[in-house]
């Protein structure tokens, strides 16, 4: 007993030393499996961890047996997609028809160009876009004929698609024309600029996080009927796929996603476009991808028409794989634990002793985490003096009234006396 005594003197006197006096803003921990490394590790968070953490995830801590801070960095592995923008000559722009055309020239021997980006007048659209290629601006070989711009604004936010792909070409000269969109517009669309660009993903590593639940509601306006779907996430997670398998047979379908970010948060876009399936398609996994978000569900809403609703079954979101790397020599007693859920916790400032590499290969082991447990020392914070007294804020309001009733009369009566 004595022993046991001694060891949580020591363990409070090196979290003094710290500056933090215990663990019990903590609310949850988990149990680090290290073995017999004793060198750098890395650790993934998983859903678990990320849904009772900060956005920031600034208030992790790794502590040893004996109450020793273990210092790390956090990396988000997230994959990037850049586009390489060519320096291109107008050569014209017109109208042909109801559709706006414009024809870059890339000069000589341009290289390879896989995408347009494309900018168009307008709050709130869907666009058709066609892509040509030519070497002498006579002769054009279509280069895709059913790419789509669109924008949505709404709800404080605005969601946006302004690039279209096609199969890599090396053509000399581009043209793109946008058709107008039948309901928003009454003539030809203004280009305000396009560019021809190379794109190119550098992959990065997600994992996958089933929901917990979906559910499909009809919604009618009008002569539009529409599907809404709603994803309950495991938590407010960070995200940037929405995955789901459709096996109807082929579809053509507009759709617009929300993200549901917390109570009385109105949802914010994330994406409009087209769902399409050919009955030649080799999959029904269908993979939209979007800006990561925070979000406790996601709202998918389909535009059916006339058609039966489509069968979304086993959805999944993406996440960025999030990773710790820990120096475990500054470790001295095991175990190791993983501790989270701290809303007020100060950011970390670690300063490893070691210089860590950009990308670890396998021989740096990924240590294991045990099941979520709620900490013992944890002590919920307070709440706030208006939830403990809620006829305070009313007192308060009132007294506050009738000092600006009464300075009010007293300058009432300074004009009158002075008049």
């Amino acid at each position: 007993m004595r022993r046991l005594f001694a060891l949580a003197l020591s363990a409070a006197a090196l979290l003094a030393a710290q500056g933090l006096d215990s663990l019990s803003g903590w609310q949850f921990y988990k149990e680090i499996s290290t073995g017999s490394h004793t060198a750098i590790a890395t650790l993934s968070l998983d859903a678990e961890i990320l849904a009772n953490t900060r956005d920031d995830a600034a208030d992790l801590r790794i502590f040893d047996a004996a109450g020793k801070e273990v210092p790390y960095e956090l990396r988000v592995l997230v994959g990037q997609r850049n586009a390489e923008s060519y320096e291109a000559l107008e050569v014209s722009r017109g109208v042909e028809g109801d559709a706006s055309e414009i024809i870059l020239d890339l000069g000589e021997n341009p290289g390879e160009h896989n995408q347009v980006q494309v900018d168009t007048q307008g709050p709130r659209f869907r666009r058709q876009v066609a892509v040509f290629g030519s070497d002498d601006a006579e002769q054009w070989t279509p280069l895709t004929e059913r790419g789509l711009i669109l924008r949505l604004t709404g709800n404080g936010g605005t969601a946006a698609v302004d690039r279209v792909p096609y199969p890599p070409s090396e053509y000399r000269y581009v043209r793109i024309t946008v058709a107008p969109d039948q309901q928003a517009d009454s003539e030809p669309p203004v280009i305000e600029s396009a560019a021809v660009e190379r794109a190119t993903v550098v992959p990065g590593e997600e994992q996958a996080v089933p929901a917990e639940s979906a559910t499909r509601e009809t919604i009618v306006e009008g002569e539009l009927t529409v599907s809404r779907y709603t994803i309950y996430l495991p938590g407010r997670i960070p995200v940037h796929a929405l995955r789901f398998n459709t096996p109807n047979i082929s579809f053509v379908r507009t759709y617009q996603l929300l993200a549901v970010m917390g109570d009385n948060i109105a949802p914010f876009p994330l994406s409009v476009g087209r769902l399409r399936r050919s009955a030649e398609a080799r999959s029904d996994v269908t993979t939209l991808r979007f800006q990561e978000a925070f979000a406790r569900q996601l709202q998918l809403i389909i535009a059916d028409g006339g058609d039966a609703p489509l069968d979304i079954l086993e959805p999944a979101v993406l996440i960025a794989s999030r990773q710790l790397v820990a120096d475990l020599s500054a470790a001295t007693a095991q175990p190791l634990r993983l501790y989270y859920g701290n809303p007020s916790a100060p950011s970390p400032d670690y300063n490893l002793k070691v210089e860590l590499p950009d990308k670890f290969d396998e021989t740096v082991p990924l240590l294991q985490l045990g099941p979520q447990q709620l900490n013992p020392t944890y002590e919920a914070p307070e709440p706030p003096l208006s939830e403990q007294v809620p006829w305070l804020i009313y007192v308060l309001t009132g007294a506050a009234s009738l000092a600006l009733l009464a300075i009010l009369r007293s300058l009432v009566f300074d004009v009158d006396s002075q008049g």
